[in-house]
């Protein structure tokens, strides 16, 4: 009900079901001048549209990377609650899944070794599909230190990427699929 009345009150109608001749919308966060950001926006955007460049199980992909600190509240919501697919980096971006269709999926990258169960409580209380799947770090790069001293700029990996843009959309399309253990 707080994500319908918040839609609304931005003048967002969206449906509740994407329809079977929609395309996929993929929507990629990027995180520009913070920590848990992309290695190389450019690379990222690269491999995002290489692997929706694909028919991947004969559905058509839309796909985006963006960047919701640069947009009003509004446009966020509006991109978000049209996406099936959120991808992005551990983050408050991610929190914004709560305004997705339910059914939907939402992709975590985690800058360490483990999910924090934050998203996978708001998906899970959401009605959407959670799945926490680790990328490379930039290692060994003094401008990618943390506060903490670590670096926790994500690498997008071209191959991983792929393999998880295909999981999240046989869960779109088959709700009883269990997505393999992750790598």
């Amino acid at each position: 009900l707080y994500a319908e009345e918040t839609l609304k009150a931005h003048g967002i109608n969206r449906p509740l079901q994407r329809s079977e001749s929609d395309a996929v919308t993929i929507t990629m966060l990027r995180r520009a001048g913070m920590e848990r950001r992309f290695t190389d926006d450019a690379q990222a955007e690269r491999e995002l549209n290489a692997a929706c460049s694909l028919r991947v199980h004969g559905l058509q992909l839309r796909c985006s990377l963006v960047d919701f600190g640069a947009l009003p509240l509004a446009e966020q919501l509006r991109a978000v609650s049209t996406s099936d697919v959120l991808l992005g980096a551990h983050g408050s971006g991610l929190t914004l899944c709560a305004f997705m269709r339910p059914g939907s999926v939402v992709v975590e990258f985690p800058f360490s070794a483990a999910c924090v169960t934050d998203f996978q409580t708001i998906s899970r209380l959401s009605g959407l599909h959670h799945r926490c799947q680790p990328m490379p770090l930039a290692a060994g790069n003094a401008s990618c230190l943390s506060t903490r001293g670590r670096c926790n700029h994500i690498a997008i990996d071209g191959d991983r990427l792929r393999s998880v843009i295909s999981h999240a959309l046989l869960k779109l399309s088959n709700a009883s699929y269990a997505w393999p253990p992750q790598t």
